[in-house]
């Protein structure tokens, strides 16, 4: 199993409508590609950010050759898309997660 971590940080300003693209956009697009069952959303529970707030999506792949052809095919899209949309009130923060 492989494992995407795509972090996100909205500002104060955006909460509310990242809250909607989230769940319309991100959620059906991330499911359409691995599946109901490999994809957690999270909202970040930290005192370390005072303003905004942040929220995790967690994909879950077979092997690691899946996820990094997703990493480097799809993940750009949707951070044009939500720059697009969002500006510089949405952060992207895209990871690969190696079991150690």
């Amino acid at each position: 199993m492989a494992i995407l971590s795509v972090s996100f940080h909205a500002t104060s300003e955006k909460i509310e409508d990242w809250k909607v693209y989230l769940q319309g956009s991100v959620m059906p697009w991330a499911k359409n590609f691995c599946g109901e069952k490999r994809v957690l959303l999270s909202e970040i529970e930290t005192e370390v950010v005072a303003e905004g707030k942040n929220y995790n999506l967690l994909l879950f792949f077979d092997n690691a050759t899946l996820r990094n052809h997703f990493f480097d095919e799809k993940i750009a899209l949707l951070i044009k898309d939500i720059t697009a949309t969002f500006g510089n009130e949405v952060m992207v923060f895209p990871s690969k997660l190696n079991q150690i």
